[in-house]
């Protein structure tokens, strides 16, 4: 968390803050594997209903297995929002 991040919770309790973000954490590292099968699910449905083309679907799916081989600790980026794979524009190959 950034010193402007930080300043927001002036006055509260940043030791109840900072177990929420890691229980947080850990309930998505958790929850990874099913959160990956609604990933592939979605894209399946894409295809089917003719929004994503058959290679669109193939590589959104490719970049899905890199992450889901990688596991939820794989993406080289820290967990949390400023570790962030949408704000960071995803996944380095």
């Amino acid at each position: 968390m950034t010193e402007a991040e930080r300043s927001k919770y002036d006055g509260r309790d940043m030791v109840i803050l900072n177990r929420h973000t890691e229980d947080t954490i850990q309930e998505d590292k958790l929850s990874f594997p099913m959160q990956m099968e609604n990933h592939f699910a979605h894209v399946r449905m894409l295809w089917e209903q003719g929004i994503l083309t058959r290679k669109e679907a193939r590589a959104i799916s490719a970049a899905l297995r890199k992450l889901l081989a990688a596991g939820p600790d794989g993406t080289g980026r820290p967990a949390g929002p400023n570790g962030s794979l949408l704000q960071s524009g995803g996944m380095a190959d």
